[in-house]
């Protein structure tokens, strides 16, 4: 699970991957708390770099949303 961040796209993280059977899972969780009021095609458009400063005061949030949420067996 990423954060969809440029670090996580390499030959290291795709090895990984495929030496334990997973996939890369991008979670959106912390941009949409930031931003709450973009729509669907918004939040595709926007970069990381043009979010609001305010993701400190969500990370709390998005770190609960992520351990609570449920999850398809693997």
């Amino acid at each position: 699970m990423s954060d969809g961040g440029r670090h996580f796209h390499n030959t290291e993280v795709e090895d990984f991957c495929a030496k334990w059977s997973c996939k890369r899972h991008v979670v959106d969780v912390l941009k949409r708390l930031c931003a709450p009021n973009l729509g669907e095609n918004e939040y595709d458009a926007i970069s990381w770099e043009s979010l609001p400063n305010n993701w400190p005061n969500h990370l709390d949030e998005a770190v609960t949303a992520l351990n609570y949420r449920i999850l398809e067996p693997t």
